[in-house]
């Protein structure tokens, strides 16, 4: 018999869903003292990793339409991958992700599938939390005896669009499993901060960059350190999210070793060939290039009698054209940090798969000593900072829990606007703006603005004894943009109240719920129910 859902152990759960890998965290208070990483016992890890604490994100469609996950990061002809890019709308996408031949092989391939990008990611996610309920510790979430919490992550700048059909995904594969699971989403720099500042030495004040490096998005954020014991955080930037991660070294790797392969007269390349060859680069220089060494990489090809070499300075240069685009978002942090603070960053961490790259970890110290001798670089050679995102998922699961034994769990009390907001009244020639871009919304106690009832907009209702005010929200970007409605707030009012509305106290209450800024109307102080809805 399910328990009651308010007295009901809690499983905090923190998914991230990568482009080219996916990693399932889990804590049980009442249960473990530390956080747990979903591993499948079929994959083999390297060097003193005994398990690859992560799913690749690829799928086989067979010829009857059955599915098969990869157990490796190989990758097929056949197989379907970085479909979390799918989710994006296509004008998202940057042109040179738009334009990679991995990506538009895997989209046909989806297609020839008959499949959207929705259906995959749901089938792969409902695959991993299927090998998630065969865990002892997890089989009682199939019951409703353990309350579930959620917190999945995205990048730092993604549109609500593919936020939308990540959900849809997730409630297709089944996941939200009964009435005690909640859901909730989370930046994935955010998520990073809270994982990796607890084990970094700060002093409160101090400014704080992460440079969380992943499979398709390189996302950038920044924090003040409010108060170090417990840990509390205040956003200080915008922040921003490009697309240089993992997939666009690889891209940049196949388009390279095409070219050497044009130019061997009459040389056929089979698929198996191709594919030794990308996961020789994945597994033997993606993580460990390091330019300090003499490295190259060889390989031989008995079919066509050749050996294919690329030198340490030709696979230098496969990543060079992501390193600069991220070093060049690094210096532009550090100019909003200067620009809005008067002082330097203090840490930069660099956290995500990518983020192990000895390379990247280079390139990326020397352009911030260039900045300034004063920054201190901090990165990872282990699976720390690439298991960060998922663990901070499950840290701020617990924040946001309404649990006074989770208060000692870093939080963030602050997250920045990343747009204008306020109210049309009727009779006005503009809205007038209650937050502006760039201004901290309080994750507690969220900003009340009081309202002038009688400047509303009004439309009957449903019979004579009741009438409508509305309230039209309105959003620019940036101040050279028009204003544009977002949505219209519409609430029931009695009509016999009509004389006395002046009389009464009407709020906004807006607060930013970690991706999107929530609006609700307040009537003497009350959130009036269905009078609520959320933007970003």
């Amino acid at each position: 018999m399910p328990l009651n859902k308010d007295t009901a152990p809690e499983v905090f759960v923190g998914l991230d869903f990568g482009t080219t890998w996916v990693i399932f965290n889990y804590l049980i208070p009442i249960a473990q003292t530390d956080i747990t990483t979903l591993c499948d016992a079929e994959f083999v890890g390297e060097g003193s990793e005994t398990k690859i604490r992560r799913f690749p994100s690829q799928v086989i469609y067979g010829p009857n339409g059955t599915p098969r996950f990869m157990s490796s990061s190989d990758s097929t002809p056949s197989a379907i991958e970085w479909f979390k890019l799918s989710l994006l709308h296509r004008d998202d996408l940057p042109y040179d992700i738009k334009s990679s031949s991995r990506l538009r092989q895997s989209e046909k391939i989806r297609e020839r599938a008959n499949k959207s990008a929705v259906e995959v990611t749901s089938l792969f996610l409902q695959y991993i939390w299927k090998a998630a309920l065969k865990l002892e510790d997890l089989t009682d979430m199939m019951h409703g005896s353990l309350r579930c919490h959620i917190t999945a992550t995205v990048p730092a700048v993604w549109p609500s669009t593919a936020i939308d059909r990540f959900e849809e995904a997730i409630t297709r594969a089944g996941i939200l499993c009964g009435p005690s699971c909640t859901l909730r989403f989370l930046r994935e720099p955010e998520a990073a901060a809270l994982s990796l500042l607890p084990g970094i030495e700060t002093n409160d004040g101090e400014v704080v960059v992460i440079v969380d490096c992943g499979g398709g998005t390189v996302d950038l954020a920044s924090y003040t350190i409010s108060q170090t014991s417990p840990l509390r955080l205040a956003e200080c930037t915008t922040g921003r999210s490009i697309l240089a991660g993992a997939v666009c070294v690889e891209d940049e790797f196949v388009r390279r070793l095409n070219k050497k392969f044009e130019e061997i007269p009459k040389a056929y390349v089979s698929p198996s060939i191709f594919n030794k060859l990308c996961r020789k680069f994945r597994t033997s220089f993606f993580r460990r290039l390091n330019d300090l060494d003499e490295q190259y990489m060889s390989c031989d090809i008995p079919q066509l009698g050749i050996t294919l070499t690329f030198t340490l300075d030709e696979l230098c240069q496969i990543f060079d054209h992501s390193v600069q685009k991220i070093n060049s978002a690094v210096e532009a942090e550090v100019k909003s940090i200067v620009n809005n603070t008067e002082g330097f960053p203090h840490h930069i961490i660099i956290s995500g798969g990518f983020g192990r790259n000895c390379y990247l970890q280079n390139r990326i110290k020397e352009k911030v000593s260039s900045i300034s001798e004063t920054i201190n670089v901090v990165c990872y050679s282990d699976s720390t900072g690439e298991l960060a995102v998922a663990r901070g998922a499950v840290i701020s699961g617990q924040a946001s829990a309404k649990n006074s034994s989770y208060d000692r769990v870093a939080k963030v009390n602050s997250r920045i606007c990343r747009a204008d907001y306020g109210v049309w009244y009727r009779n006005q020639s503009e809205p007038v703006w209650m937050v502006r871009k760039g201004d901290a919304l309080p994750t507690v106690n969220p900003i009340r603005y009081n309202l002038i009832p009688t400047l509303f907009e009004e439309a009957q209702g449903l019979n004579q004894d009741s009438y409508y005010l509305l309230l039209r929200i309105f959003c620019r970007r940036a101040e050279t943009d028009s204003p544009h409605m977002i949505d219209t707030m519409k609430w029931r009012v009695d009509r016999q109240m009509r004389p006395q509305i002046h009389m009464y106290l009407i709020q906004l209450e807006i607060t930013h719920t970690g991706t999107k800024v929530e609006f609700a109307l307040l009537f003497q102080g009350n959130r009036q129910e269905g009078v609520l809805f959320s933007h970003e």
